[in-house]
């Protein structure tokens, strides 16, 4: 077969262009395979969502063991359209009795310093002795007299008790007091507010004496009451 010159040198400039004479698709570059995932036995570990605790809880304020005894009232009181009838406060339940309760660590006791104000009518006790803090404000002892309003402070333990109106006699209208002083109370001891009236009758505050920032509450304008607050609540040592 004649083979001419043209064709011989149009094929050599093909196979040096590196073009391949075969007719067809052209062959796609290979593309690496990415390296596959195998199964492991190993077990995931998720993180944990658990709240870690201290070793120790964080001690609480002391004041905190004392906060039902904060702010803790005596109130005796006075029907105002009956003392317009009467200008007197005839109770048919004139007491108060109720326990609140100290808290705190077993074993402990704490030096709480306590301020106590009111508006009160005059009361005599006995067997117990005046406060050098404030003349009416008597530790220990009894009532002294059948018929006017007994105010008393009685604690758990170590067993004590404290009146809050003491007078030298029972002549005279209600008054003011405003005082504090500091008793001991042991931990988880139950403190007792006790009121009476103990004739059925009561002393109308009848010239309307108040005391700073404490309002008379349930008592109203012709009754009587007293608060009781925490200052301070120490460790006895």
């Amino acid at each position: 077969m004649k083979t001419t010159l043209s064709a011989i040198v149009s094929t050599a400039i093909l196979i040096g262009c590196g073009q391949s004479t075969f007719s067809g698709a052209p062959s796609q570059a290979s593309t690496p395979e990415a390296p596959k995932k195998t199964t492991s036995n190993q077990t995931t570990i998720e993180p944990s969502t658990a709240v870690l605790q201290p070793a120790v809880e964080p001690a609480k304020p002391l004041e905190e063991a004392a906060v039902s005894l904060n702010g803790a009232r005596w109130e005796l009181p006075c029907d105002t359209e009956a003392y317009n009838r009467t200008h007197g406060c005839t109770l048919t339940n004139g007491v108060v009795d109720k326990d609140v309760k100290l808290g705190g660590k077993e074993g402990e006791e704490y030096i709480v310093k306590l301020r106590f104000r009111g508006v009160v009518e005059p009361m005599m006790y006995k067997n117990g002795e005046i406060s050098p803090i404030d003349s009416h404000y008597y530790i220990g002892g009894l009532p002294n007299h059948p018929d006017y309003n007994i105010y008393r402070l009685k604690i758990e333990k170590p067993a004590s008790v404290f009146y809050l109106n003491r007078a030298d006699n029972v002549s005279g209208p209600t008054f003011a007091i405003d005082y504090t002083t500091e008793v001991t109370i042991a931990a988880n001891s139950s403190v007792n507010l006790y009121a009476n009236i103990q004739n059925g009758s009561s002393i109308a505050n009848s010239g309307k004496v108040t005391v700073p920032d404490v309002l008379a509450g349930a008592a109203g304008e012709y009754g009587q009451f007293v608060q009781m607050d925490v200052i301070s609540v120490t460790l006895k040592k």
